[in-house]
């Protein structure tokens, strides 16, 4: 089961990325007192063809399958503190899904 995470004491030691991605999930964050973070592209995290724990990971901070596309695998391995093949992986996964949502229209 996916929950929302809070996001007071989360640390960001990535350096290329970690301004527009940290700027992405500030404009997400849900504004209640207790700073919860409400992330509306879940489902299609959770549609991605990879590891539950991945899913989680990418849930916890705030990516969404349009940022995974375009982002460079070793920026994302950088980022999430992953083996760069692995963040190649969920790239592909989001590629994947990206295309295959296209297309069904």
């Amino acid at each position: 089961m996916i929950i929302p995470y809070s996001r007071k004491n989360v640390k960001n030691t990535a350096s290329s990325y970690s301004d527009s991605l940290l700027q992405n999930q500030k404009s997400n964050n849900n504004n209640n007192e207790n700073n919860t973070y409400s992330y509306p592209d879940n489902v299609a995290i959770n549609s991605l063809d990879i590891a539950d724990g991945l899913k989680e990971l990418l849930i916890k901070y705030g990516l969404t399958t349009e940022v995974l596309s375009s982002m460079p695998s070793s920026g994302l391995a950088e980022f999430l503190g992953i083996d760069k093949y692995i963040a190649r992986l969920i790239g592909i996964a989001a590629v994947k899904l990206s295309n295959d949502s296209y297309a069904s229209m």
